[in-house]
């Protein structure tokens, strides 16, 4: 992918810069990870984490301990107060830590740019990308807000609700990581500073 392969960029020398990768499996889940970063602090900060997972896990154990524990009269069996927080927490923490991966990784089958190339091009008025699935322009205002991470960029769009995720090693030269975050705090007022990685090998 080039430049000059934009259809909506006339003029290749417009472009502040730009990028492009392969949305592989791998990438897809690193993508999904920084969309999770982005919109919770439980998974963006470890003390967030330490608390909110914490205390989902210390419910989990003690509904145990009042389903199997506590005593109980005879041939009252289980009970079901706690078994209910038990299975609940337990639950929430399988949708919310243990089964997110393999959710995300199951979803990357269907999706629909899996395995395709991934190109973004930024001007000073506007963004423009390119997938199998088509072309797009559109205005910096489309844009909701723009999150930094140590390893990318997620920007989060208004219409429809999804976002796109802009990994360092995609960006052009010399279009590094330095000059797509000044560009993208001048043209998106909500702009946020995640001090991590999105990538688990480079966390």
């Amino acid at each position: 992918m080039e430049l000059r392969d934009f259809p909506f960029l006339d003029d290749p020398a417009r472009a502040i810069g730009w990028g492009s990768y392969r949305l592989t499996e791998d990438e897809f889940v690193v993508a999904n990870r920084a969309a999770r970063m982005a919109m919770a602090p439980w998974y963006r900060s470890r003390p967030w984490a330490i608390v909110f997972f914490g205390f989902w896990h210390a419910t989990f154990l003690f509904g145990l301990y009042l389903a199997f524990l506590v005593p109980r009269p005879a041939g009252d069996g289980f009970n079901v107060d706690g078994v209910t927080l038990a299975v609940a927490s337990g639950w929430f923490l399988w949708l919310l830590l243990y089964g997110v991966n393999r959710r995300i990784r199951a979803a990357f089958r269907t999706f629909p740019t899996a395995g395709d190339e991934i190109a973004l091009a930024f001007t000073a008025d506007r963004f423009i990308g390119r997938t199998s699935l088509g072309d797009s322009s559109d205005d910096w205002a489309f844009l909701r807000r723009v999150a930094e991470l140590h390893d990318g960029f997620l920007l989060v769009l208004k219409i429809p609700n999804g976002s796109i995720w802009l990994p360092n090693h995609a960006l052009a030269a010399p279009f590094d990581h330095q000059a797509a975050a000044e560009l993208f705090r001048s043209k998106v007022p909500r702009y946020r500073v995640v001090d991590r990685a999105a990538s688990a090998a480079s966390a």
